[in-house]
């Protein structure tokens, strides 16, 4: 006997038949799923202690990370590293989270010494909005970039279009 799946089967493929209520919670998913992923790579990606080996929160236990806070990989990754789902093996990342709720932030790079860089801007909802890289800032060039909150005053450079709220990550 052939067994079929229903309409309520959640494991049946989309029919285009959805219920308001089924199709409510698809819609539900696919707004908050990015939402999901971005706290769950910062809790992956952020510092749990700052340079002086303090806690962002109150010790151990708490599930607060540091942001504005550069960090860098030393290594290339691999198949082990699944915090991105498939990293590059011949790139080193650097990886800030900014929280931009009190104020611009000044984002500083070096002079790359003519090697080739970029750093991807996205949005907490994993759209990207901007880079900067040798081809914004010149080979062999060191830039100064300001990161704003859309729709706030100070610098002009990039803004980033939605709010980033304190989240606990855990």
């Amino acid at each position: 006997m052939t067994s079929h799946p229903t309409p309520h089967d959640p494991h049946a493929p989309h029919s285009g038949s959805l219920s308001a209520q089924q199709a409510l919670a698809r819609e539900a998913v696919l707004h908050t799923l990015p939402l999901y992923e971005m706290a769950r790579m910062r809790a992956a990606t952020c510092p749990r202690r700052d340079a002086a080996g303090r806690f962002a929160g109150d010790g151990p236990a708490s599930t607060l990370r540091w942001v504005n806070q550069i960090t860098h990989t030393r290594e290339l990754l691999g198949p082990r590293h699944r915090q991105v789902v498939t990293p590059n093996n011949d790139t080193l990342y650097t990886n800030a989270w900014l929280d931009l709720s009190r104020g611009p932030l000044l984002l500083e790079v070096p002079d790359s010494l003519g090697r080739y860089y970029v750093l991807g801007l996205l949005d907490f909802y994993t759209n990207p909005f901007g880079y900067i890289s040798t081809r914004t800032t010149g080979a062999g060039r060191a830039a100064s970039c300001c990161m704003r909150r859309a729709g706030r005053a100070g610098c002009r450079t990039a803004r980033a279009p939605s709010p980033a709220r304190p989240m606990r990550s855990g």
